[in-house]
Formats: C-alpha cells, structure tokens, sequence
C-alpha cells in the first residue's frame, strides 16, 4: 500500500518502515497490541488492565508468569495454584513459605507455614512467630531438645520440662570438662540473687531421689543445703539431710567458722 505506513512485497509485511529483513518488522514509538500475542504457536502473551501474562498454550490453566503493576512476578502451575512470587522488594514466596530480604541491611528472613504455624529462621535466631512449642531433633531422635512456649523451659529427652532445665535419657545426664590451666578444674555454680537476702536462706540446694514403688511414684531420699546463717557477716553452714519414711532429718551439720570457735562438725541420730 503506497504512501502509507502499511507495507506488503508479497512476503513481509512492514509498518513505518520497507527496507526490514525480518517477517515482520515495526518501526516507531508507540506500537501497541489490544488483545492476546501468539508467538510461535506456543507463547502467548496475554495482556490486562494490572498484569502481563505469559502462558504457554492458549489453554486457560496451563503454566503461567504473571508480571503485575506493582512490579511483582508470580508463577503458577497446571493447577492454577501460586508456587512463586517474586515481589518488589526483592522478596520470595514458595508456596506459602517466605524468604524476606530487609533492603537496607540485606539480612534474610525464612518463614515456614504451615496451616497452625509459622516457623522464622534470622541469621541470629530461631523462632516461632505464633503460640507454639518449638521441637529440634534429628531424624529418629524425636524429642532431643524442646522449648516450651508457654513457660520458657528447655527439654532435653522430654516435651514436659518441669524445671528450666530438665533432662530425660540413659547414661551420664551432666558431663563437665575443664581446660582451666593450674589449679582451676571443673565448677558448677549455685547462686540464690534474692532482693532480699536474710539469715536461714536456703541459697543452694542439691536433691537426690527417685522411683520408688512401681507405679511409678517418686521421691527424695537426700538432700545437701547450703543455708545462711548470717546473711550479712556471709557465715553460711552445710546440712545432709536423709529421709526416714515420710520425715528429713539433718544427722550431719558443717557449721562456718566465726573466728572464735573455728570450724565444728554437728552429728545426731534418730
């Protein structure tokens, strides 16, 4: 068609320009398409008021990118379903399981859902985001250690720990090993940081029990205490205590030493 914009030599057809190689050639600023782009007979480019889709058939269903207005992608599978996105700020979404990326510092945020909770991994911490417990274990060893939402105690062998620490299992429970250099071994410490420190604290404790019936019930059956004589002047005394049926007795009292006294060692029997 001569004098216009619109070219045909009986193969190629050109607009804004004649002197193209290709099949197909447009040339200007401002060439636009209402409606769907077949390329090939198996890409189609699907234009909308928010969004570009690219599928791969004309087939409603079949896998699809989409690039939104907000410039976000999403990709879709057979089903319709979302398994990726892609968002603006440089975060990804997997199925309902999100990768965060803070902008500023670069730091990446894991968040696995599923339908009652969320857990989130950050470079320094590992949490859960909704009021659950968390459990780490490795494969087979349910159980190995156990963080308790509501209480904050920490299970080791057990889901139900009754202290801040409480430990389950066979063999050695506790194993210590120093590397101090001279004279220095191995120390636990007990420490009572009361507001209100009197004398009779009891500020260390050290029990000693068990099953007794087979039931099973429980129960001391001794106990070391370490109790305040005189707070303020720090004289503290040492007490065994055994038990005999349903009573404690403390047969065996390591008093402090006053400076006058010294040192004195207290028995008694029952």
């Amino acid at each position: 068609v001569e004098n216009t914009l619109l070219y045909h030599n009986g193969t190629r057809t050109f607009l804004g320009s004649a002197t193209n190689s290709a099949a197909f050639y447009v040339d200007g600023n401002n060439a636009q398409v209402f409606g769907d782009l077949t390329i090939g007979g198996g890409f189609i480019l699907n234009g909308n008021d928010d969004h570009i889709e690219f599928n791969t058939s004309a087939s409603s269903g079949n896998p699809k990118i989409k690039m939104n207005s907000d410039a976000s992608f999403t990709f879709v599978n057979t089903a319709g379903l979302t398994k990726l996105t892609l968002d603006n700020g440089g975060n990804t979404t997997f199925a309902g399981n999100t990768v965060t990326i803070d902008p500023a510092s670069g730091d990446a945020t894991l968040l696995l859902q599923s339908s009652t909770q969320t857990l989130r991994l950050d470079q320094n911490s590992i949490r859960t985001t909704t009021n659950s417990d968390l459990t780490l274990f490795t494969n087979g060893n349910a159980n190995q250690l156990f963080l308790d939402q509501g209480t904050g105690n920490i299970g080791i062998g057990t889901t139900s720990p009754l202290g801040m620490l409480s430990i389950r299992g066979s063999g050695d429970a506790i194993r210590v090993e120093s590397e101090n250099t001279g004279a220095g071994g191995a120390q636990i410490d007990l420490l009572h940081h009361t507001t209100s420190p009197a004398d009779e604290d009891v500020n260390g404790v050290i029990n000693f029990g068990g099953y007794y019936d087979t039931d099973p019930n429980q129960a001391y059956g001794a106990a070391v205490k370490s109790i305040w004589t005189d707070v303020s002047e720090r004289l503290g005394r040492l007490e065994l205590f055994v038990r005999n049926g349903g009573s404690f007795y403390s047969p065996i009292v390591i008093n402090s030493f006053d400076g006058s006294t010294g040192n004195s060692i207290a028995t008694s029997s029952y």
